[in-house]
């Protein structure tokens, strides 16, 4: 009986030791993932930004507002050429 119950308490120490490895594995790999989605948010929200500031919005709504076409039951604006660059204004 000893040397069972032995036996399944090192059994039982190696599942749990395999499970909490694998939580962390999992754990680092969301946060990973996680990490990357953020920088791309923050990579595309300083693009729109810039955009924005090398841009003159009113006079880009204006243009909407005149030249618009019916998509999908909804008023859409294909934009005119903008500027995305400091470079090539």
């Amino acid at each position: 009986m000893l040397r069972l119950s032995r036996r399944l308490n090192l059994q039982m120490a190696f599942g749990l030791a395999t499970a909490a490895v694998l939580l962390l594995a999992i754990g680092y790999a969301l946060g990973c993932w996680h990490g990357g989605a953020q920088r791309d948010v923050a990579r595309s929200t300083a693009f729109l930004a810039q955009v924005a500031e090398l841009n003159d919005v009113t006079l880009l709504r204006q243009y909407c507002e005149r030249n618009y076409f019916n998509a999908n039951g909804r008023r859409a604006c294909t934009l005119p050429s903008i500027w995305i660059d400091a470079s090539s204004r």
